[in-house]
């Protein structure tokens, strides 16, 4: 199990998480059949909370975007151009 994997189990099972990590190195094919179902189930949770959120934040960003360009200089203004003269 990479680093994720034994994360998601710690984050799903709480308290218990350390419990499960020995019961997998254990006894793997008692604890597998129980562990797979429940962590595929929060990840399609999950993937739909993501979705939901990522709905919002691109209205978030949609409505944001023009202001973040209000204070960007204009490039053909020649007050904030470089030129020789005022130097």
């Amino acid at each position: 199990m990479v680093a994720i994997n034994l994360r998601c189990i710690e984050r799903i099972y709480g308290d218990h998480g350390l419990d499960l990590f020995d019961l997998l190195r254990e006894n793997p094919t008692l604890a597998l059949p129980v562990v797979l179902p429940r962590l595929q189930q929060k990840q399609d949770e999950w993937s739909v909370c993501r979705a939901e959120m990522n709905k919002g934040w691109t209205a978030v960003y949609e409505k944001n975007y023009h202001k973040s360009h209000k204070n960007l200089p204009i490039t053909g203004d020649s007050s904030l151009s470089s030129s020789t003269e005022k130097f």
